[in-house]
């Protein structure tokens, strides 16, 4: 799978979760019943909350961040520094996470794209 398939795939299933949020959320207002409270509808009330808390997730982590992180990492020079003896690139294929990074990153080990 590429990079751009990992980002379509959060992206789809965010709208999903999205789009399951709105209808439950249509479904309980046409089902309930203006000023009466059903213990039922009380109970299941979570579950819009929590399709949207989920797609915001996925949204904001498969798609925004991952996208940000990986334009700061192929766009960056080998001279800039994150720190005073370590660059951006070396950060991301040589510390403790290497292996977060380089899938979160889409790149090999040796740091370069595996898309190209």
């Amino acid at each position: 799978m590429t990079f751009r398939d990992q980002v379509r795939w959060s992206l789809k299933w965010s709208a999903i979760a999205l789009l399951t949020a709105t209808a439950m959320i249509g479904l309980l207002m046409l089902t309930a019943e203006p000023g009466i409270h059903h213990p039922f509808l009380m109970r299941i009330a979570f579950i819009p909350q929590t399709a949207i808390a989920i797609s915001l997730v996925l949204f904001f982590f498969g798609v925004v961040a991952r996208s940000a992180h990986r334009w700061l990492y192929l766009g960056s020079s080998e001279g800039l520094m994150l720190y005073p003896r370590i660059t951006l690139r070396e950060r991301f294929t040589t510390y403790v996470d290497a292996g977060f990074f380089r899938w979160w990153l889409h790149i090999d080990e040796q740091g370069k794209d595996r898309d190209a």
